[in-house]
């Protein structure tokens, strides 16, 4: 028999380590039970090193051969582990010669799943009837039904239910199934008594009475209502069982000619639970064999059970059922059967040749060794480089995937069937008879908290939400005004009430605070807003699992949490952001957790200027709040949205798509600002895309006046567009656009084209928020300035003739031709200003020393970054004067004053500071602008949010805001010498 023994080792080296506690158990008693059947003459009637095919009546042999109890437990313990080894090794030949002979892989794993099943219930159910057989004898037993609850297949655990009929011979049961529990611990698999845990107040069974006064006055647990809904009888009485099912279970399931309030509380529970596994994210180095789809899926398939009352209470004879009763989703449900055996098989054989766990690491080296059997096992194999556990991951995540979109496509049928069906429904339809309800003195608001205590506890409330968001908005303003008729103390604590539900289902009560708050001036009912969001605060703040809820929404629903944020004031949002700040280990949460903290600084941090293109991007494209904080990942998006243009034919959507890449990018490049990006980044960067939303915008509004009056027109070489100002400079964030629009031309039909194109451009660009300002339209009355009419103005030399000059010299063409370029520099600047430089830099300095002069008879606290004594203007002056001077035409940013540094040897190092010190001065206005507002004038007392993106830390007793300001003195002081001593040369 050693041969047997040693043979039988070796095989069971293919299953996982869990198994080696079988082995175990037989080597301790093999030869003691072989000695006992030789013995008394049964060898020859049991079946010890291959499988039985009469369980149940070799394990009455086996009882035979003890002589004490404890000789028979362990005979009978030897004797399962041995038919237990032997039904798992012969998994892998039965399934290989199934996969071998079937063209449909998915119905031989059907098939092997059902038969494993069947064979493991079989055999513990014959072991654990022996069992208590010899721990208490039938008189002693109260009547009683042993059911199995969970997945016939799974041997990591044996869920059971046992209900009884509550006689007092429950003491005596309740210490045998105590024992054989313990023995099934020892020898087979543990026994999982959930009902009992939540059912009955002694032992391991509950009585129909016990299970009355649990789930008779509220819904309590779905998922004792699930294991329920799952019992399949395997010991005791069936008379009990079918009693059992019809007083508890069956009024779960929809009935139209009674009451379904169970069946409603049952969904509500369950669905809310189905949604929670649909938001879970898929861990990227891991795999979760029941949360990543198994689970949700067999919910739903719980669900459709009591919606089409089906007795059945296998998953596959379940699905077939539905087939029957619902064809016209029969392709769902032959997609949930593929889903839900490929799901099952893996996890079965996972469990079988792996681990007994739920969680499967993809990281570690030897996972992929692991898991080899399991791919074999399933019919995969190696194919050249890429191996058959490889072909087998990826068909695994293609499978969660179609489980998410089952459940998805069932879920909106759940929800409509509740919607029918619902007391809730009834109760809304009722209170739309005004005269009716004022007659009976109902009120909307109570009636339904205290219809809802029925259902505590459950998540689902969508079919709810609906209506109080219906187009009508009757449901709603009904709700709100019976609300706010209560009296002031009942009113605080029916808020209080539904603060407190809140706690349940955070998805339910965020999506009715943004249908409120969307709705508040509407219904003038902006005081209960304000109190049950207070509610919500501060139940959420009580809430364990907060976070976790939170994150997962915000994975999932990006669009309503942000929704939510945004009817927040700032205290409000900081309350949020402060409920987030406990640490959690899980990493997928944690990162949710992180980018929802900076969605909400976004929200208070940060200025209604960089709002403004914040809050659009979000309301379009809700799931672009996940990449926050991947700006890379903003890039790519935004390269997209403008590659789409171009394969869009209408005009306006051509627009639109142009207009949102423009506020992607604003919104990407304002990120990275905050972030700490270098200005000379973010600079090149919004001046990139800045110059190509006016190239392209410019040229979809071209071909929309082609279109308008049915021809092409050439502009050839007679127009160019130039940026001034800011954009000029390539400098970020200018709250106006100052733009230079040249036509070299004085046909009247061209200008009126070319300004046709223009006003469409004006009318886009406003939409940005970005006031466009048309530097010679005061002059001429036109967007298109003709050069003659430049000409001419300019050699009129009037008294602010350099303020024209300034604008002109520092300007830079974004649309046109190079030969119009050079017409220009030779037509204009070169000769009124390259030539002219003496005069326009005496003017240049007079105005200098003027602003010079009343900033220093002005008392401010404040600063003014632009126009005070060493600021922008300042730099931005002297730059111009340096221009003029020595004919260049390049943007005034560093690049030029490194060039004026070569050109100027004597000033270099001057250049060099005021280059450092051009840098400082913008990047704090830039991020005063996006953190504060769009302003130059900065209150030192806003600055602390620059201060902590320019790096400054408490030091030596200074605020980084005093360290902040004591640069900028330093900084403004440096340029205001600078400056002073180049006014100095340029007078001599």
């Amino acid at each position: 028999m050693q041969i047997q023994f040693d043979r039988l080792v070796e095989n069971v080296r293919l299953l996982g380590n869990h198994h080696l506690k079988y082995l175990r158990n037989i080597e301790a008693n093999k030869d003691h039970l072989i000695e006992s059947l030789e013995a008394k003459g049964k060898i020859d009637q049991v079946h010890l090193w291959k499988s039985a095919q009469d369980i149940s009546g070799e394990m009455d042999v086996i009882l035979e051969v003890g002589d004490s109890l404890q000789e028979k437990l362990y005979f009978l313990g030897c004797y399962f582990a041995l038919q237990f080894l032997h039904m798992n090794l012969m998994v892998k030949d039965v399934l290989v010669l199934d996969l071998t002979s079937s063209v449909n892989r998915n119905r031989a794993y059907r098939d092997f799943m059902f038969q494993s099943g069947l064979k493991f219930r079989s055999l513990s159910t014959c072991y654990m009837k022996r069992l208590l057989d010899l721990f208490i004898p039938d008189e002693e037993r109260p009547e009683f039904v042993m059911c199995a609850v969970g997945t016939r297949a799974d041997q990591d655990d044996i869920d059971i239910g046992i209900v009884d009929d509550g006689s007092e011979k429950r003491g005596n049961f309740t210490k045998a199934i105590g024992k054989l529990r313990a023995e099934m611990l020892k020898y087979a698999s543990c026994l999982h008594f959930y009902l009992s845990e939540h059912v009955g107040t002694q032992g391991y069974s509950a009585s129909i009475y016990e299970y009355r006064q649990l789930l008779d006055k509220e819904i309590h647990d779905f998922i004792i209502i699930t294991e329920m809904l799952g019992a399949a009888p395997v010991l005791g009485s069936e008379a009990l069982f079918d009693q059992f099912k019809r007083e508890i279970t069956w009024r779960y399931h929809y009935d139209r000619k009674q009451d379904n309030k169970y069946h409603e509380g049952y969904l509500r529970g369950i669905l809310g639970e189905i949604r929670s596994l649909l938001i879970r994210q898929v861990k990227p180095d891991s795999l979760h064999l029941k949360d990543d789809g198994l689970r949700m899926l067999k919910s739903m398939i719980y669900v459709e059970k009591t919606i089409f009352q089906i007795d059945k209470v296998n998953f596959w004879e379940i699905i077939n059922e539905l087939r029957m009763k619902d064809p016209i989703r029969r392709e769902t449900y032959d997609r949930m059967e593929r889903a839900l055996t490929f799901l099952e098989i893996f996890r079965h054989l996972t469990q079988l040749f792996v681990i007994q766990e739920e969680e499967i690491i993809l990281g570690e080296t030897a996972t992929a060794d692991n898991m080899a059997p399991v791919a074999e096992c399933m019919g995969y194999k190696d194919v050249g480089g890429i191996k058959a556990w490889d072909h087998l991951l990826i068909h695994y995540y293609e499978h969660v995937q179609l489980a998410k979109d089952i459940v998805g496509t069932l879920l909106k049928f759940a929800t409509e069937h509740l919607e029918s069906i619902s007391v809730f429904s009834i109760l809304a339809r009722y209170s739309k008879d005004s005269e009716e309800w004022a007659s009976e003195k109902r009120n909307l608001a109570v009636d339904f908290s205290n219809t809802s205590r029925f259902f505590r506890g459950t998540k689902f409330w969508d079919d709810i939400l609906e209506a109080l968001e219906a187009d009508d908005g009757e449901l709603l303003e009904r709700f709100v005004t019976d609300f706010n008729s209560l009296e002031e103390r009942y009113r605080k604590n029916l808020v209080e009430r539904y603060g407190a539900c809140s706690t349940y289902t955070f998805y339910a009560f965020i999506s009715f605070l943004v249908i409120l708050s969307e709705n508040q001036r509407r219904l003038k009912c902006q005081g209960l807003c304000e109190d049950l969001n207070m509610a919500f605060l501060n139940t959420a703040e009580k809430t364990e699992d907060r976070i976790s809820k939170l994150a997962k929404l915000f994975y999932q629903y990006p669009k309503l949490i942000n929704e939510y944020l945004m009817t927040l004031d700032d205290e409000k949002l900081i309350r949020v952001e402060k409920i987030l700040e406990q640490d959690v280990w899980e990493t997928e949460i944690a990162v949710s957790k992180e980018k929802l903290k900076r969605l909400c600084q976004l929200h208070y941090r940060n200025s209604r200027y960089f709002k403004r293109f914040f809050i659009r991007v979000v309301r379009k494209y809700p799931k672009y709040v996940q990449y926050l904080d991947q700006t890379e990942k903003l890039r790519q998006i935004a390269k997209g949205l403008l590659g789409m243009v171009d394969n869009l034919n209408d005009c306006d959507e051509k627009i639109k798509a142009l207009g949102d890449y423009y506020d992607l990018e604003f919104l990407r490049v304002g990120l990275e600002t905050l972030q700490g990006v270098p200005i000379g980044v973010t600079n090149t960067e919004f001046t990139e895309f800045s110059d190509t939303y006016l190239q392209v915008l410019f040229d979809v509004c071209k071909q929309c006046v082609d279109e308008e009056i049915g021809e092409k027109v050439a502009t050839r070489d007679l127009l160019a567009v130039f940026a001034a100002g800011g954009h000029a400079r390539e400098q970020a964030y200018d709250d106006d656009y100052d733009i230079i629009i040249l036509l070299n031309s004085r046909d009247e039909d061209m200008r009126k084209y070319c300004n046709r194109i223009v006003t469409r451009m004006n009318s886009e660009i406003i939409k940005r928020g970005t006031l466009p300002h048309y530097r010679f339209a005061d002059h001429f009355g036109h967007f298109v300035t003709l050069i003659d009419d430049l000409d001419v103005l300019l050699s009129q030399d009037h008294a602010e003739a350099f303020i024209d000059k300034s604008q002109i010299l520092g300007s830079r063409m974004v649309i046109g031709s190079r030969k119009f370029e050079k017409d220009f520099i030779e037509r204009i600047i070169h000769p009124h200003i390259f030539s002219k430089s003496r005069e326009y830099i005496s003017q240049m300095i007079a105005e200098i020393e003027s602003r010079h002069r009343d900033r220093r008879n002005m008392i401010v606290r404040d600063i003014n970054v632009k126009e005070g004594i060493g600021g922008l203007r300042d730099i931005e002056m002297i730059l111009l004067i340096y221009k003029a001077k020595f004919g260049l035409r390049e943007p005034i940013n560093r690049k030029l004053m490194a060039t004026l540094a070569e050109i100027d040897m004597r000033r270099g190092e001057d250049f060099r500071i005021l280059a450092d010190a051009f840098d400082f001065l913008k990047n704090v206005r830039d991020i005063y602008r996006l953190t504060v507002s769009a302003g130059d004038v900065l209150r030192p007392e806003y600055l602390g949010r620059a201060a902590e993106i320019l790096g400054f830390k408490h030091k030596n007793k200074s605020t980084p805001i005093e360290q902040l300001l004591a640069d900028y003195h330093k900084c403004s002081t440096q340029v205001a010498r600078i400056v002073d001593r180049m006014l100095m040369y340029w007078e001599k």
